[in-house]
């Protein structure tokens, strides 16, 4: 489905940032309107649980790697569905308080998450709506040829191949898979400037296709970057875990926006690494993404860890495979 262009306008101090930066990411994704509640502890079946928190905020892979991008400086333009509804219009108005235009493909209702997250250890479920939207077909080439770098996640297959056509060959491209080696999943890998995988899927992965360059980020292991059967790891953050939730999305931002400085590829792990860790020491999604200001305070005090949860001769072991 083709879209109608809907741009808000941001405030000209935004407006300078983004020229003197002159970074243009394209984002193309489904984004959703999260509904969280922190719980300590999930409660046994038919049983209660009283609520520690609770708060709505923009969710989605690449909205979420947007707003982080626009807060560093880039100029960040988002291509989606959202509905015609009050939260399609709150996640609007949340969009462009941070800056980012909207090219917007209409439908009925906006996707609500229920997310729940346990203040225990961090970890999170997701209930998906079960609203449907019609996938996005084409979209405008002046975005997709001015683009300096264009982050997909998993749901816009047709649009994806559609960019691949049109886009120009120094556009650089990074994705976000799904964790299922669809064929989709295996086109979204291949067709990456830099292929970032959740350790979950690397070893099927890697049976399947054969890639010069695999990044493989390992949660509390930090990341491996596996090149020409050379593996080399980047150690996560020492850190209390208060929330996982969008940490691959902020990863997927903060590496985008270390390419986009033309730093070497170690150099963008560490970052990701870096601004991953420090979006889990609080809770939320969007609420939770971090300010350059706090990115710059963190970094003087975080501490790598010294140890691997993951073992480093494994993957050594499987990377003849990539």
């Amino acid at each position: 489905m083709a879209c109608s262009r809907i741009v808000f306008q941001v405030n000209t101090a935004a407006k300078a940032v983004f020229l003197l930066q002159k970074m243009n990411v394209l984002g193309i994704g489904e984004t959703v309107l999260d509904k969280s509640i922190t719980i300590n502890g999930y409660a046994k079946e038919g049983s209660k649980v009283k609520a520690c928190n609770e708060h709505v905020s923009v969710g989605g892979p690449v909205p979420i790697a947007l707003i982080l991008l626009s807060r560093l400086g880039a100029r960040c333009i988002l291509v989606t569905t959202l509905g015609s509804d009050k939260e399609g219009k709150d996640v609007r108005n949340t969009l462009a308080g941070e800056g980012i235009d909207l090219t917007v493909n209409r439908s009925k209702v906006t996707k609500v998450n229920i997310v729940l997250t346990n203040t225990r250890n961090g970890s999170r479920t997701i209930i998906k709506s079960t609203a449907q939207h019609k996938k996005l077909t084409r979209i405008p080439i002046q975005l997709i040829q001015e683009a300096d770098l264009i982050i997909f996640d998993r749901h816009e297959p047709i649009a994806f191949e559609y960019v691949l056509k049109h886009k120009k060959e120094k556009t650089k491209i990074i994705t976000d898979p799904s964790t299922e080696l669809s064929e989709n999943t295996l086109r979204l890998i291949t067709n990456s400037t830099y292929p970032i995988v959740p350790i979950e899927v690397y070893e099927a992965l890697a049976k399947k296709i054969s890639l010069e360059k695999l990044i493989v980020t390992a949660g509390n292991s930090g990341t491996y970057l596996l090149k020409n059967d050379k593996l080399f790891h980047e150690p996560a953050y020492e850190i209390k875990v208060k929330d996982v939730l969008g940490a691959g999305d902020i990863y997927r931002g903060a590496f985008a926006y270390a390419v986009l400085k033309n730093w070497g590829v170690k150099r963008c792990i560490k970052y990701a690494n870096l601004v991953a860790a420090l979006h889990c020491t609080k809770v939320g999604n969007a609420s939770a993404i971090p300010t350059p200001e706090e990115i710059k305070e963190f970094a003087k005090t975080a501490k790598q860890c010294s140890e691997n949860k993951i073992s480093a001769t494994q993957l050594i072991g499987r990377a003849h495979h990539v």
